[in-house]
């Protein structure tokens, strides 16, 4: 109590009203562009979004209800802000961005083209612009061994379903199936070589950062 009595991170005379966060508003500034100078050497950049509980009483506390703030998604405004940044920041165009399917679709991976951005995510079936209704059903793939897949492309866009423990939705605008690698599930007890798609074991290796992060999320939580 004694630190947030005497520490101030904005003069209070010269707030900006109608921002809820203006008394740290100068520390998200000073943090972002430490954090912009340091951190887009990276090749691989993840997205993803995390909730974090809070039951006291506080201005930016926002409830889980759609915002119809634009007629762009939220989700797709999120990646095109980052990527704004990446190109303003960075000396190199070798980036590729990783996300779930809260940001991906079609129309986001057919706009990063244009951008000359790679990018790999997870994809909902209504995303797709029509490729999971013409792809092999679900439960038919289910069926099928451990490691089958389907997949489609009209050269901008290519989808791929995935069999492991469920069925693995991912789209990219620049990454195929080829070459198959291979991955260990336990099944009954043993170990089993498993054929996996390149484009999956890509993106299990691009999303690890924002995982980690979220484990340390849980672990500190209050």
């Amino acid at each position: 109590m004694e630190i947030k009595k005497y520490l101030h991170l904005a003069d209070n005379q010269k707030l900006v009203k109608g921002d809820k966060m203006s008394k740290v508003t100068p520390l998200y500034k000073l943090l972002n562009s430490s954090l912009i100078q340091h951190g887009m050497f990276y090749e691989k950049l993840s997205v993803d979004e995390s909730i974090v509980p809070y039951f006291g009483r506080h201005g930016a506390k926002m409830f889980g209800k759609e915002i119809h703030a634009s007629k762009v998604p939220l989700s797709t405004r999120v990646v095109s802000d980052m990527v704004d940044v990446i190109q303003e920041n960075s000396k190199t165009t070798r980036h590729t961005l990783y996300f779930d399917n809260f940001f991906n679709s079609y129309q986001l991976l057919v706009k990063l083209v244009g951008l000359k951005m790679r990018a790999i995510g997870t994809i909902r079936p209504y995303r797709s612009n029509g490729a999971d209704a013409v792809m092999l059903p679900d439960n038919e793939l289910r069926k099928q061994k451990r490691g089958a897949y389907d997949f489609r492309s009209d050269g901008n866009v290519y989808i791929v379903k995935w069999n492991d423990n469920a069925i693995v939705k991912i789209a990219s605008n620049f990454m195929t199936h080829s070459p198959l690698r291979s991955t260990q599930r336990r099944v009954k007890g043993q170990r089993i070589e498993v054929p996996m798609t390149n484009i999956v074991r890509s993106y299990n290796i691009g999303m690890g950062g924002s995982d980690h992060l979220d484990r340390l999320a849980a672990a500190y939580r209050p």
